[in-house]
């Protein structure tokens, strides 16, 4: 990553995804989930990171939310 943002963004992932992943057992999650990551892909890719930053953002702290865990993320 570029940006100490971008550090930070994957900082996070290591330390978040285990304990999401089981979340995508559901089928349900698992679909919205690749749905948001592929439109933050398409976003970075057109040159809107920020945008791709904002949906990235939100999937994590939606599927947070429906674990009951504390918000982990960086501030934006």
């Amino acid at each position: 990553m570029k940006t100490p943002e971008g550090v930070g963004l994957v900082e996070d992932y290591y330390d978040i995804a285990p304990r999401l992943v089981p979340l995508l057992d559901n089928p349900l999650v698992a679909d919205q989930v690749w749905t948001d990551i592929r439109r933050a892909v398409e976003q970075a890719e057109k040159g809107h990171t920020s945008d791709a930053v904002g949906t990235y953002r939100k999937m994590v702290e939606t599927l947070q939310r429906s674990t009951g865990q504390a918000d982990l993320s960086r501030p934006a």
